[in-house]
């Protein structure tokens, strides 16, 4: 594939790029991506290691224990997730047997990528930019890599791999933190139309900024050396199946598609997109997951949800407290739409007043009475709008009439 936005027309309304201007802003863009830090040596190992079977145990060790904070930090969070051990757990080897491989890749690159982005966004954010909600958009993504590791193992018509999928999902949404990183303002001025538009952010980032975080994510992740998964799925997610093209990855993508729908429906975390939330039970029936699916794993789903955002440092809820969070902010978005409803129900009403009132004024108008009496029909209906007095001035150019309201 080539480093080109999922769709680069832009609408004739507005005010878009040339194309020769876009493309420049598109170069500049990846350019920036580009200058962006690289994973530590140890996570582009572990990441690059086969699946849990084929796993050299001594291998990760060592390469774990080679970076004195991570080991730390692994330690840490392991006698967080299980509690009853305690400081039983002294030693990497003990984390890594508790925990396993999975969830040591995972557990590595999120920390990682979590604190790497953070440093270089308080370095680059410029001072009063309301960007992207950072912890937010990491509570959404670990939790669509629970949903995506809980129906992998699930009954259906796709086959996605057991290995793989946590990771896959904790990562799909990449590019909108890089987009973040790299276009601080230019970003929160795609979150807030997105917002007022009730959009998903994909087109209105190509509207602004010239590509999507498909393409920005991608571009990264090809950087960091991810797996070809990885890139496929930050690359085509979010896409009807039918729109996903056949290939060794394809169950993935759907599968982390399937959770990234039901985790949006059940408002855990946060992702940037206002758009209509796609119906995860009918995408789930589609895949030919058995019916009530979602409903029979959703309490599992909340369990594991609460336990990896403690694990990751992202939140430190119960169960009820989560769902209490979810409950709020799906009570917050209803107030968003039913504001934005609004505004849309006040803007047609003004329309349909001033066109009921030119219409009023010009029904007794006859086209030989000439310009100027339309233009005095014209302007009762506005100062009858506007309660204002309004004046006009025609001239008369080379035959050609121009009217000038005052």
């Amino acid at each position: 594939m080539q480093d080109e936005p999922r769709e680069t027309s832009a609408r004739s309304d507005e005010r878009a790029p040339t194309s020769d201007r876009r493309a420049e802003a598109v170069r500049l863009v990846l350019d920036r991506v580009d200058r962006l830090p690289t994973l530590s040596a140890v996570a582009a190992k572990l990441l690059g290691m086969g699946s849990a079977d084929d796993a050299d145990l001594d291998e990760i060790v060592k390469l774990i224990e080679s970076d004195p904070s991570l080991s730390a930090t692994m330690l840490a969070l392991c006698r967080k997730a299980d509690k009853g051990l305690g400081d039983r757990i002294t030693t990497v080897r003990r984390a890594v047997v508790m925990l396993g491989l999975e969830s040591v890749r995972s557990t590595v690159l999120g920390v990682e990528v979590y604190d790497l982005m953070r440093g270089v966004q308080a370095e680059r954010a410029p001072e009063g930019a309301v960007g992207l909600d950072r912890g937010a958009l990491w509570k959404h993504a670990a939790a669509v890599a629970c949903a995506a590791e809980l129906l992998a193992r699930e009954p259906s018509s796709i086959k996605p791999p057991r290995d793989g999928v946590f990771v896959a999902g904790i990562l799909h949404d990449l590019g909108k933190q890089v987009l973040d990183l790299v276009l601080p303002a230019s970003y929160a001025k795609v979150l807030r139309l997105a917002e007022q538009e009730r959009s998903d952010s994909a087109p209105i980032e190509r509207r602004v900024i010239g590509l999507d975080n498909h393409t920005a994510g991608r571009r990264l992740a090809e950087k960091w050396k991810l797996p070809e998964a990885v890139r496929t799925v930050v690359w085509l997610h979010s896409q009807p199946p039918e729109g996903v093209p056949e290939g060794p990855h394809r169950d993935l993508v759907l599968v982390v598609t399937l959770a990234r729908a039901w985790v949006r429906g059940l408002h855990l975390g946060a992702c940037g997109d206002f758009g209509p939330i796609p119906d995860a039970a009918e995408l789930a029936s589609r895949l030919g997951f058995k019916p009530g699916v979602l409903d029979r794993l959703e309490t599992r789903l909340i369990a594991e949800v609460a336990e990896r955002w403690s694990l990751l440092g992202l939140d430190d809820q119960s169960e009820p407290e989560l769902l209490l969070g979810a409950l709020a902010t799906a009570r917050q978005r209803l107030a968003s739409i039913n504001r934005s409803l609004e505004d849309k129900l006040a803007r047609t009403a003004g329309a349909v007043t001033l066109g009921e009132s030119l219409e009023a004024c010009l029904s007794g108008w006859e086209p030989g009475a000439g310009p100027a009496a339309a233009v005095d029909r014209v302007l009762a209906a506005v100062e009858a709008l506007s309660g204002r007095r309004c004046g006009a001035c025609a001239l008369r150019r080379d035959d050609r009439w121009s009217i000038t309201l005052q």
